[in-house]
């Protein structure tokens, strides 16, 4: 196997992965909301994600 360096807008061309995707940092804490989630999927399996969304935000946090 060849390893090539390959510039990252080549690499992301051929992916079509825009580069400021590639570049892109996520600023907001949404380990709260995570949580939430995890905790949910535990204890009801079988719903899907537009009942948690809905019980997430009648607890009046706030789910973007």
């Amino acid at each position: 196997m060849v390893f090539r360096q390959v510039s990252i807008s080549r690499a992301c061309r051929v992916v079509k992965l825009p580069k400021s995707m590639y570049y892109y940092k996520n600023f907001s804490d949404d380990s709260e909301t995570i949580d939430k989630l995890l905790e949910l999927s535990e204890k009801h399996p079988t719903e899907g994600q537009d009942l948690y969304y809905s019980r997430i935000r009648q607890q009046g946090m706030l789910w973007n």
